[in-house]
């Protein structure tokens, strides 16, 4: 009677919840960077996605960042927050409904914010 209870609760319980913990990309992060190809450094930048938020600091223009843990996976899009020449910035995502995370891996965003766009960050690449 215990077994029974013990594989029962490992194929309702446990094997669910482990599926469910790597398709979110929670045992295999990712690893992210960011590259600013815009003209204006960007400070206090901050990195969203639906599972949690990743901190970059201050990425100069003509920059690369250090490599940062992404639990949760890394997106095709992501939501922003950033600060240049003293105003904040928020951008956020729209939608989020079916999108699913980038396979567990490497990767660079590739970004710019320029002045005459004010308000947006462009992501022009994904390597």
């Amino acid at each position: 009677m215990k077994k029974n209870f013990l594989l029962a609760f490992v194929v309702v319980i446990l094997l669910p919840l482990a599926f469910t913990l790597w398709a979110n990309g929670l045992f295999s992060p990712s690893l992210l960077r960011v590259e600013n190809q815009g003209s204006s450094d960007l400070q206090d930048l901050v990195v969203r996605f639906p599972n949690g938020r990743v901190e970059f600091g201050d990425v100069p223009a003509g920059q690369i960042s250090g490599y940062r843990l992404v639990f949760g996976g890394v997106y095709r899009d992501a939501a922003y927050e950033f600060t240049v020449y003293g105003e904040h910035f928020i951008q956020p995502v729209i939608d989020w409904v079916g999108e699913l995370p980038l396979l567990p891996g490497s990767y660079i965003y590739v970004l710019s914010w320029e002045p005459a766009n004010n308000v947006w960050i462009e992501l022009l690449e994904i390597r």
